[in-house]
């Protein structure tokens, strides 16, 4: 009886010892921070922390902590506007299609190339910054989706207008006084008479 009451304290205690386990995860099996919440939409602070580490790796310098801070910050700020963009297009309806975030891709890729002075040099980069070509395609394409769906929300919301000569003409005359004067402007001639050997002579001749 005593041996059986010993193995069932000792399975027991292992039980608990298991339940303690799950029950409070250690640091590397944390569950993941909330940083924001953007219309039921979070933002992870795993999302802010990989961003500011490829922002921090591109510059390749070592801030102190309140430059971090700033950075982490403004990283989750771009962020959180990102998501506003993402939720304004698709609540109007604006769309961009694959081909035209496809071609604005290449054209950065391939200035990108330029500006780092060829090929060979754009591979060096890439293995500086331990990414792949592949790695870098896949972040301009998302940045690019944003920044054309950005670029079509402002046009829709502040559609450009063209004012006829008339009607720019006839607001003018109406309100002279909102506009400068022109400064006064004096027109200069001046006439050259080439001197030939006649002339000079008739010249001498004149004097005498």
């Amino acid at each position: 009886m005593e041996v059986t009451h010993l193995k069932l304290m000792k399975r027991a205690g292992l039980a608990l010892a298991l339940a303690a386990c799950l029950a409070a995860p250690t640091s590397a099996q944390r569950l993941d921070g909330i940083a924001a919440v953007v219309n039921d939409d979070p933002v992870l602070e795993s999302d802010v922390e990989e961003q500011l580490y490829l922002l921090l790796q591109r510059a390749q310098s070592r801030p102190d902590s309140d430059a971090v801070d700033t950075l982490r910050r403004q990283v989750l700020d771009q962020i959180i506007n990102d998501k506003l963009i993402v939720a304004e297009a698709k609540r109007q309806a604006i769309a961009v299609s694959d081909v035209e975030v496809e071609r604005a891709l290449e054209q950065q890729i391939a200035q990108k190339k330029e500006e780092l002075g060829g090929e060979e040099a754009f591979r060096e980069q890439l293995r500086r910054e331990n990414t792949t070509e592949d790695k870098l395609r896949e972040k301009y394409r998302a940045d690019l989706k944003l920044q054309l769906m950005g670029q079509r929300l402002l046009a829709k919301q502040f559609p450009s207008k063209t004012v006829p000569a008339a009607e720019a003409e006839a607001f003018f005359k109406a309100n002279p006084s909102r506009f400068p004067k022109a400064p006064a402007e004096v027109h200069v001639s001046v006439i050259q008479i080439p001197i030939t050997a006649d002339s000079a002579a008739d010249a001498r001749a004149f004097s005498v």
